[in-house]
């Protein structure tokens, strides 16, 4: 008889976000080969029910058992959510009574492991969970990043939100050390190299894991050649959200200081929000060579990753890394952070990384390394030769196959 197998996965669905599309797809993975009871909640931070009915739109979940869990509605969404520091807090609160009406409900089941799946922050685990099952599994959990002071480039208000957000993180990198200490508690999976050197002072068993995988499907009759071409300029693709933590002011200071990587490279941008506006005209009072295309639909990102010659990827903060996977997958470059789960998961054999020290740094390496592709092809052709002979895309399936091993 398998195991009863509990996964806790707070914002649940196949495509609101990458926190919560990870959970979607690796449960979907777990669902084939153990016993699998998902808890999600009902309805967003906003009041919606958009996960559910998004889950209940895709023919997949006909096979998943889900108990559905509501939450209240704390507040009303506000503008620039991603960086007020009220959301940030209020976040926590409204998670804990979530899980207190989730720990209500688990008390009548029978359960043999329980799996907290919430990569979103070491800082949202609650302690009570590790009574409910004999035996827990966390993760994969990050967070316990601080992001360097040297970014604090955006204005007064929105460095307040981000030193307090730091702040916390240090905070409670001591006062949540309780929380993963119980005897119950299996296996942690840490997503960043700083997670899992936090986590191996606290429990003997933490394994790596990332906490993004691919999603796009690389097809071998499609992948793009990269041509070196005197004329023609070469392709740079950016896909993010419009907002000041992706660091996409980064590469527009780069292509303003540089006149040699604003002749040599167009760079198209992916994607929408608060920062639309701000971005157009800077790229039109400079005349810089980047095109802003706003968000495309979600199958025509791999069109864009095949006609590109090079990823770039200035995110100051991430959830999870999964487009350079997809880019990777489809045969593309990419120059990145050395931060995040890309300094663990990924080898350097298949991608360029910037030193993650502050705002300044990150403009004048990135600068350097498009310079230095522009005037020597063969690097390109050298990684894409690298990823062509031995790049393997993490999928799903890997990550549910990790973590069954560690049910067993």
């Amino acid at each position: 008889m398998r195991n009863k197998i509990f996964l806790i996965c707070h914002e649940f669905s196949p495509n609101q976000g990458s926190e919560c599309k990870s959970g979607w797809n690796t449960a979907l993975q777990l669902n084939k080969v153990a016993d699998l009871t998902i808890v999600a909640a009902e309805t967003n931070q906003w009041g919606t029910r958009n996960y559910r009915q998004a889950v209940e739109r895709e023919s997949e979940n006909n096979s998943l058992k889900i108990i559905w869990i509501p939450q209240a509605r704390k507040y009303n969404r506000p503008r620039g959510f991603g960086s007020n520091i009220f959301v940030q807090v209020m976040y926590f609160f409204r998670l804990r009574g979530w899980h207190s009406k989730v720990i209500k409900e688990l008390k009548f089941h029978k359960i043999d492991i329980l799996h907290y799946f919430n990569h979103i922050s070491f800082r949202a685990y609650d302690k009570r969970f590790n009574s409910l099952a004999p035996k827990v599994v966390i993760g994969p959990v990050s967070g316990t990043q601080i992001l360097p002071g040297g970014f604090l480039t955006f204005g007064f208000i929105y460095n307040c939100n981000l030193i307090l957000r730091s702040a916390a993180n240090r905070l409670h990198r001591f006062v949540k050390r309780s929380a993963f200490k119980s005897p119950n508690i299996s296996t942690i999976f840490a997503v960043t190299r700083d997670d899992v050197s936090y986590f191996k002072k606290i429990h003997s068993h933490v394994v790596p894991l990332s906490d993004m995988a691919q999603d796009l499907k690389a097809d071998e009759m499609e992948k793009s050649v990269y041509k070196h071409s005197e004329k023609k300029k070469k392709k740079l693709l950016w896909v993010g959200r419009l907002d000041n933590l992706k660091g996409l002011d980064i590469l527009l200071e780069v292509f303003k200081r540089s006149d040699r990587i604003n002749s040599n490279y167009e760079l198209t941008v992916l994607g929408d929000g608060a920062n639309f506006a701000r971005y157009q005209a800077v790229i039109i009072r400079y005349d810089l060579s980047i095109i802003l295309k706003g968000q495309v639909p979600f199958a025509f990102v791999k069109n864009f990753m095949l006609q590109s010659d090079l990823m770039v990827h200035s995110s100051l903060k991430e959830a999870g890394g999964a487009v350079l996977n997809e880019a990777m997958s489809n045969g593309l470059p990419v120059v990145c952070h050395d931060s995040f789960g890309f300094s663990i998961h990924f080898d350097d054999q298949f991608l360029i990384k910037i030193p993650f020290i502050s705002f300044e740094t990150s403009v004048q390496v990135f600068q350097r390394e498009l310079e230095n592709i522009a005037r020597n092809h063969r690097v390109l052709s050298q990684l894409r030769n690298n990823i062509e002979n031995n790049f393997m895309p993490t999928t799903w399936e890997d990550h549910a196959m990790i973590i069954n091993k560690e049910y067993k």
